[in-house]
């Protein structure tokens, strides 16, 4: 039971150590390396065990496999970690431009953004995003995501009886171009069953009458003097409630009048949506360059790249469509097109 609270103690404390010192500990413990390569698996344990290549299971069949259950037997004990490594076609890489006000919460408004960024909700799909080191320190802020589809993720992990990591994935980079993702997630406990919780519980609420006790025995005139430093302090603070409020009302009338000015320009999140409400079914947008200012370059394939022209060219967000050039693609049995169409400013008082 003590070496139990113990473990997990140390849990806890190992993520205060630095990064590079935790990879290398967390690679001596019993960690299962999952390699995907299109639709198969294979599986490394330590001392250089392997279970071989397997085919990945259809969606809702059996996954049981002999071999495998040979290869988890085999292992001086349970999995306590999995680590997954994708092959640069296993995922899609993206810099996004975001607003800096999302810096302090930016894994939930890419979250948030990931439909209109990927062809994937959350549901559907593992991401991973940060800061990019060399972006702005003014302006938009410049971040990167990383995305994988769930399903085969899933598919692969029903193999060794195990799930998928929650969103979003603790990436310590992203990947360059060509470069495999590699993804490490600590497995639950399989010993942490009800009984073993309830140890632990009954051990922390012994730990915590013994502190209760300790702290009654300490001499009461040092507790009424820290609460009487306290009450200090409240009281200063009481004081400064007044000036609090004036900056609050300043830095409201400031947020109104960047609201104003955000509201009167055209952004990309605007231009995004836009074009999700004209693009039809028959039309697939591969590439989007947007210099933040005028122009807008789309790339991409259309089984009507006539009624795509006549579609941006009757928007109301775009003007002056030049077509660059379209090119039959015999296997899609559509054609690729480059546009290049400059964005109409938004009318005088849009968006009030």
């Amino acid at each position: 039971m003590l070496a139990e609270f113990l473990r997990w103690w140390g849990d806890q404390l190992g993520e205060l150590i630095p990064a590079s010192l935790r990879r290398r500990w967390q690679g001596r413990r019993n960690t299962v390396t999952v390699y995907l390569k299109g639709d198969r698996a294979s599986f490394d344990g330590p001392a250089g065990t392997s279970s071989g290549v397997h085919d990945l299971p259809a969606e809702g069949r059996s996954a049981e496999s002999p071999l495998l259950a040979d290869f988890l037997d085999g292992l001086p004990s349970p999995p306590e970690r999995l680590r997954l490594v994708l092959e640069a076609d296993q995922y899609l890489r993206r810099d996004l431009s975001m607003p800096r006000a999302a810096r302090p919460h930016l894994a939930e408004a890419v979250g948030y953004q990931l439909p209109k960024l990927t062809p994937f909700t959350t549901d559907q799909a593992l991401y991973a995003c940060g800061e990019n080191a060399d972006g702005a320190t003014d302006g938009p802020l410049s971040a990167w995501l990383v995305v994988v589809p769930k399903a085969k993720i899933s598919r692969a992990l029903s193999l060794i009886a195990q799930n998928s990591p929650a969103n979003p994935l603790r990436v310590e980079r992203p990947p360059q171009p060509g470069e495999p993702l590699e993804l490490s997630w600590r497995i639950a406990e399989s010993g942490n069953t009800p009984k073993s919780r309830m140890r632990i519980a009954w051990l922390g609420l012994i730990a915590v009458w013994g502190g209760a006790l300790a702290l009654h025995l300490y001499h009461r005139h040092d507790a009424s003097e820290q609460l009487e430093r306290t009450l200090d302090g409240l009281r200063d603070e009481a004081a400064q409630v007044s000036a609090l409020q004036d900056r609050v009302n300043i830095t409201a009338a400031r947020l109104d009048w960047l609201s104003h000015r955000k509201r009167a320009a055209q952004s990309t999140i605007a231009l995004l949506d836009s074009l999700a409400q004209q693009l039809d079914d028959d039309t697939w947008l591969q590439r989007l360059q947007f210099d933040g200012k005028k122009e807008v370059t789309l790339l991409g394939i259309s089984s009507t790249p006539s009624a795509l022209v006549e579609t941006l060219e009757n928007s109301s967000t775009f003007e002056g469509v030049r077509i660059g050039a379209f090119t039959r693609d015999r296997r899609n049995q559509a054609d690729r097109f480059n546009l290049t169409a400059s964005i109409e400013s938004p009318p005088s008082g849009a968006g009030q």
